[in-house]
């Protein structure tokens, strides 16, 4: 027994030794792992961390001058523009949210003609060898370039350029319905944009069709849609069969800084909803200071305003609230309205 206890010692030792050297060896290769996959997360969050810093740049800071924010933010682009033939699908991804952000915050024409045809390369390949939200990315800024450019032949080249890759991606059926959409939205805006001469006016021979087909889909009742989608449908098919029977539209009316714009109209409200889809928060900086809104909406050349007028121009604390209070109160009739069965019945 003695000779057994003593001979099963050094076994089991050593048993622990080789155990112990496996779990060494393994925790060195953990470690190594560990450090292999935060490097990789740092390498590809070096672009997409620009969204937060250019939102902050771009958007405010009174530390700065404008000059200062201007340039802080063109170097921001231009890494973002860098990031965008990047081996990484993330850090693509990343680039091009940046680039929307900027694009739709701030307006920079001249930064960009520069540029244009490497960004035209850049969105090629986006959009080429892309998937799923990339492309959808790739789209979207693609829309605001054109915003951006305006209806010049520098931007209807770059556009012309994409516009088959645009056709390309919307009528491929195993493409994600997300890239389809933002491919087709920037058709239409750039489209648009392209146009030398866009009439607001539209003229239908048959009124009686029409108003038959509308007052169809301000009445329609299928189940196959979610119950909100149908009531937003009735909701909207019966104003358009106000507006076609007897001209009735809703006035909107939208002030930025000193100025205000009227939305009067259909056609008005269409291309006013599409551009605030597009530039989002920045809506208000585009109708001040780019040219191409100003001229679709009719609101003359950009005004120039000294430090002066532009403090005169901020409302006070007691008028912002009076002001938010009015739009509450007007929206909750509306929704109000909306919510009464009786809504439904022209």
């Amino acid at each position: 027994m003695p000779r057994a206890r003593k001979g099963s010692a050094p076994r089991k030792g050593g048993q622990r030794r080789r155990v112990g050297a496996r779990s060494s060896t393994q925790a060195d290769s953990g470690s190594s792992e560990d450090e292999a996959a935060s490097e990789a997360r740092s390498t590809t969050s070096d672009c997409p961390s620009l969204l937060s810093t250019m939102a902050e740049d771009s958007l405010g800071g009174d530390a700065m001058d404008e000059q200062g924010q201007q340039e802080d933010l063109e170097e921001k682009v231009k890494e973002c523009v860098d990031c965008l033939t990047d081996k990484s699908a993330k850090i693509r991804q990343g680039a091009l949210e940046s680039l929307r952000l900027a694009l739709a915050s701030r307006l920079l024409p001249d930064f960009l003609l520069e540029r244009r045809l490497t960004l035209t390369d850049a969105l090629e390949k986006c959009l080429k060898k892309g998937k799923g939200e990339e492309q959808a990315l790739a789209a979207t800024v693609l829309g605001l370039l054109c915003v951006q450019l305006g209806p010049g032949p520098k931007g209807e080249e770059l556009f012309h350029t994409l516009q088959p890759l645009l056709v390309s991606v919307l009528s491929d059926s195993t493409a994600s319905p997300a890239a389809r959409l933002h491919c087709a939205s920037a058709l239409g805006l750039g489209c648009y944009v392209a146009a030398a001469d866009v009439q607001e006016d539209f003229i239908y021979e048959d009124m009686d069709t029409l108003c038959s087909t509308l007052r169809t889909l301000a009445t329609d009742s299928s189940k196959h849609r979610a119950k909100s989608d149908r009531r937003r449908q009735r909701s909207i098919f019966r104003a358009v069969l106000h507006f076609v029977e007897g001209g009735e539209c809703e006035e909107e009316t939208v002030r930025f800084g000193p100025e205000v714009l009227y939305v009067d109209s259909w056609a008005r409200r269409r291309i006013y909803a599409t551009f605030k889809d597009v530039l989002g928060s920045g809506l208000h900086h585009h109708l001040q200071n780019n040219e191409l809104l100003r001229d679709i909406f009719g609101l003359g050349p950009v005004l120039v305003l000294d430090a002066t007028a532009l403090k005169a121009c901020k409302i006070s604390r007691f008028e912002k609230h009076l002001y938010n209070a009015a739009a509450f109160k007007a929206r909750t009739k509306v929704r109000s309205r909306m919510r009464d069965k009786r809504a439904d019945i022209l």
